[in-house]
């Protein structure tokens, strides 16, 4: 037997989930997909479920969500808020803005803490002064740019890759003091100058390349002091004789070898050789620089003048230099007490010269004045003449020969004596030697002579 039932239609024939056939089609609670699976929360609170019927009608999801937790850096939404590790993040550390990639970040941006890089802030490192130039960073390498390069708060510091060095230059002209210098990019006081060098830098006439003038000061730092600028010319005199060679230079004075005021300097190397040196015949040497040693070549030479006080002769006690009218206007060396005419004492004199005899000389020949007392006799006022040690004259009262101005010539020179220095003595003894009474005894001038 079937029953019917009819249905009632309810909430206005509007399905709705109430586990009612609301529009009475036959269906419960379609269109409400339930039983199907479904999710509550976000992050770490999600949970699983599915949909069921709620008390107001409608579907819902019979999950529950999880309770939030403290956000720390795990790659989690902890606090369920739809962030995964944001911004302050237990755990997180400083990261600075670093817009040009260069590793260092700047502080014109407030830093952010974070679990990781994060858009622009990369960087744990700030100090970037310019964070729009990817070459500025601290530690970059400073170079010549106008730029802060490594930050350190110095535009193009001393010692900066490419610098040139800069010289102190106190006297502003253009050289400065080599001891004072720095590496610049571009000259700052007071390193201005290019170029070192300067030896007095509170001078600005004083600098290498300046004119030397006459002032006993180096105006052009060369380390020697008035070497050009003179009008004097100074010849090169190695050996110090006076004499020099070669060009000369023209200085204030002399300067080292440049000593000599005079040329013709034959051998810079012997101070004896000059012209004007006395020559020494025959030693293969030409000192006084006339081209000749004069070996072999005789020329009469007078050899001792005898003019009265001459150097090198010695008188005995009681004796004196007076003067005599000699052979060729010339004073001869003359002997006599002066004081009495009577024949009461002795008084005698001995003196020699050495004698430089030339090469060539044959003959020796001097003239000798000879008077006696007219009151000795025999031997008395003798005068003898020795050369070499040999006796050439021997003269006394009694003699009987020439009195006065007598000529002698000393034959036979032996060439042994050539070149050599040999004595040439005089002794003159007299019995009182008064010379108000006529006496006298004079030797003149010696001549080597040769055939």
């Amino acid at each position: 037997k079937q029953v019917c039932v009819s249905c009632i239609a309810s909430n206005g024939g509007v399905e709705k989930c109430d586990g009612l056939d609301n529009n009475c089609n036959g269906s419960i609670d379609e269109g409400f997909t339930l039983g199907t699976a479904c999710k509550n929360g976000i992050g770490q609170c999600e949970t699983a479920g599915t949909i069921v019927c709620g008390g107001s009608g409608a579907a819902t999801c019979n999950a529950v969500a999880g309770t939030p937790t403290t956000e720390v850096c795990d790659t989690l939404d902890n606090n369920c808020d739809g962030l995964t590790d944001p911004a302050g993040a237990s755990g997180c550390s400083t990261f600075y803005f670093d817009g040009d990639t260069d590793g260092y970040g700047t502080a014109l941006a407030a830093p952010k803490c974070l679990c990781g890089p994060s858009d622009s802030y990369t960087t744990a490192v700030a100090g970037d002064c310019k964070d729009a130039d990817k070459a500025i960073y601290p530690g970059a390498a400073e170079v010549c740019d106008g730029k802060d390069d490594n930050c350190d708060g110095s535009v193009d510091p001393a010692g900066t890759t490419g610098c040139a060095n800069y010289f102190a230059d106190g006297d502003s002209d253009d050289y400065g003091s080599s001891v004072l210098s720095q590496c610049l990019c571009a000259a700052k006081a007071p390193f201005t100058a290019t170029k070192g060098g300067d030896c007095n830098d509170q001078a600005a006439g004083i600098h290498p390349g300046a004119s030397e003038v006459c002032n006993t000061v180096d105006d052009d730092c060369n380390g020697k002091t008035d070497e050009t600028g003179g009008t004097a010319q100074y010849y090169m005199d190695a050996d110090g004789d006076g004499y020099g060679i070669g060009s000369p230079i023209t200085a204030c004075g002399p300067v080292s070898p440049f000593t000599a005021t005079k040329a013709g300097d034959c051998n810079d190397s012997d101070n004896t050789a000059h012209p004007g040196a006395t020559e020494v015949q025959c030693n293969s040497k030409d000192e006084d620089c006339n081209g000749s040693d004069l070996c072999n070549t005789c020329q009469p030479t007078v050899l001792e003048s005898f003019d009265s006080g001459a150097p090198g002769w010695t008188l005995g006690p009681g004796w004196g230099l007076l003067s005599w009218a000699g052979k060729g206007g010339g004073l001869g060396l003359a002997y006599g007490d002066g004081v009495s005419s009577y024949p009461t004492s002795t008084s005698a004199a001995v003196t020699s010269k050495n004698l430089l005899i030339p090469y060539g000389t044959t003959n020796l020949q001097f003239y000798y004045y000879y008077t006696p007392d007219p009151s000795e006799y025999g031997t008395y006022d003798v005068l003898s003449i020795q050369i070499n040690g040999q006796e050439m004259v021997n003269r006394t009262a009694g003699d009987g020969k020439a009195k006065g101005w007598v000529q002698f010539t000393a034959t036979g020179v032996p060439a042994s004596w050539w070149g050599t220095t040999i004595p040439f003595a005089v002794s003159a003894q007299t019995k009182d030697g008064g010379l108000n009474n006529g006496p006298g005894m004079a030797v003149d001038a010696i001549t080597a002579l040769c055939n």
